[in-house]
């Protein structure tokens, strides 16, 4: 009974937790994202010579694309597993961040918000999604706990560190750094989460 589901399965309790830790450092990218515009708005609306008032009503697309996504994602991820999926979206996150990063206007900000919103759409559900299906309810519960406390790192680094950034180096930099991090991610993501048990797939139609 202790021993937890993990345990029962044969799970190497060690290789998941750092599986989940590369998992839950996609959130905390996710997190940052989404905030460096209000941060550096002001900044962008002169740097694209726009208002910032229709600047901040382009970033809405982020958020429309986020929640349209989440379905379709999360279908996915039953269907072909955590690895694939995760590595998916981390290559559209860093795609998403550079191409905000080198927007020469509105329209391919527009762009890159809009990709970013579908890929981060799936980051926390990746971590939460693996722990589900490996760990015991007790675990579980820990574990949600820590993974939603490492995305939260994202909103401390978008406050006084992002600042410090856009002051110095521009606000292009806040998202060249975040898809460098990006790619640091990715890499831990493909060296550390397992791929997915067949007998843990659901090969159902998503309908």
């Amino acid at each position: 009974m202790d021993g937890g589901k993990a345990d029962d399965a044969g799970v190497n309790i060690r290789a998941l937790m750092f599986a989940l830790l590369a998992l839950a450092c996609g959130h905390m990218l996710s997190t940052l994202l989404r905030t460096i515009p209000a941060i550096s708005l002001d900044v962008m609306a002169a740097d694209f010579q726009t208002p910032p008032q229709s600047l901040a009503s382009l970033t809405s697309i982020y958020y429309f694309a986020f929640a349209a996504s989440q379905i379709p994602v999360g279908a996915a991820m039953d269907r072909f597993g955590v690895r694939p999926v995760s590595l998916s979206l981390l290559i559209g996150t860093i795609a998403g961040a550079t191409l905000s990063g080198f927007s020469v206007g509105p329209k391919t900000f527009l762009f890159g918000q809009f990709l970013l919103g579908v890929a981060t759409s799936g980051m926390l559900m990746c971590p939460m999604t693996l722990a589900a299906k490996q760990l015991s309810p007790a675990r579980f519960g820990l574990w949600s706990g820590v993974i939603l406390s490492i995305g939260n790192i994202g909103m401390l680094l978008s406050s006084s560190p992002l600042a410090w950034v856009v002051d110095h180096w521009g606000w292009r930099a806040g998202f060249w750094i975040s898809s460098g991090f990006g790619v640091v991610v990715a890499l831990s993501v493909f060296a550390l989460v397992p791929l997915q048990g067949t007998a843990h797939v659901d090969r159902s139609s998503a309908r």
